[in-house]
C-alpha cells in the first residue's frame, strides 16, 4: 500500500505544479499536454489500485500480502493486456 501512495502523493505533486504552470506562455501548448499526461496517470492509477485492492478476498487478512504481490497482478495484467489487443 506505501507505493500506491507514494505514487498518488508524487502525482499529485505534479498535478499541483501543473496548475503552477497553466499560465505559462509555450508555442506549442506543452503544458496542457504535461497537465493531461499527469492527470491521466492519476486517474489511471487509482482505478487501477482500487481494482487491485478490492479484488482481495476480504477473509484472508494475512494472505493479502501474498496475494498483493503474486497471482492477483498476473490475473489483472492478463486481462488489462487481453482487452487493449483488440
Amino acid at each position: 500500500m506505501s507505493t500506491c501512495a507514494g505514487e498518488c502523493l508524487f502525482l499529485c505533486i505534479g498535478i499541483y505544479l501543473c496548475y503552477c504552470i497553466r499560465s505559462a506562455p509555450s508555442f506549442y501548448f506543452e503544458n496542457k499536454f504535461i497537465s493531461f499526461a499527469v492527470f491521466n496517470e492519476l486517474l489511471i492509477s487509482t482505478v487501477y489500485y482500487v481494482v487491485r485492492y478490492l479484488s482481495l478476498p476480504l477473509d484472508t487478512a494475512p494472505l493479502r500480502k501474498v496475494a498483493y504481490a503474486g497471482y492477483k497482478d498476473d490475473i489483472l495484467i492478463g486481462i488489462l493486456s487481453a482487452l487493449l489487443t483488440y
